[in-house]
């Protein structure tokens, strides 16, 4: 084949790898017929990250990208949406989110983790459990204890 050729065929050559994923072939999915090689499929369900905001839980101890929630809310004086004693184990990933109808500093004690939450507003404190034991979880001034983190 003379060079004139080649440089000829290369777009042809180079479309042809694009679309077949330059030969290689992945085992878990399913070979695309030829008939619809120009077909393009969705994934089943968009990846978290990839512009894709992640949707948050209401619900308590739900997973997140940033770990397991812990909803703690404080009204009228009852803390409600947690139990009392909230277990963990080492090294997990939790996000303790708190809402109260009184502005305080929310405490994390033996973790040494302070936030500032708004009247009627909520904070989140992302926490690596690294120190096994009991820990209170509470406002501060108010000197209201939310929950006991119990990690083991």
């Amino acid at each position: 084949m003379s060079r004139r050729a080649a440089r000829a065929a290369l777009p042809a050559v180079l479309a042809v790898l694009v679309l077949t994923g330059c030969g290689g072939s992945d085992d878990s999915e399913e070979a695309a017929p030829e008939s619809s090689a120009f077909e393009t499929r969705a994934p089943a369900s968009p990846p978290v990250g990839f512009g894709m905001p992640a949707t948050p839980s209401p619900s308590a101890g739900a997973p997140s990208p940033a770990g397991r929630v812990v909803d703690a809310r404080l009204a009228d004086g009852q803390v409600s949406g947690v139990e009392s004693r909230v277990p963990a184990t080492v090294g997990e990933r939790l996000v303790l989110r708190i809402t109260s109808d009184v502005a305080d500093e929310v405490h994390v004690h033996g973790y040494d983790r302070t936030a500032d939450v708004p009247a009627g507003g909520t904070v989140e404190i992302p926490l690596t459990t690294d120190i096994p034991g009991s820990f209170e979880v509470e406002l501060h001034d108010l000197g209201k204890t939310l929950f006991q983190l119990r990690v083991s």
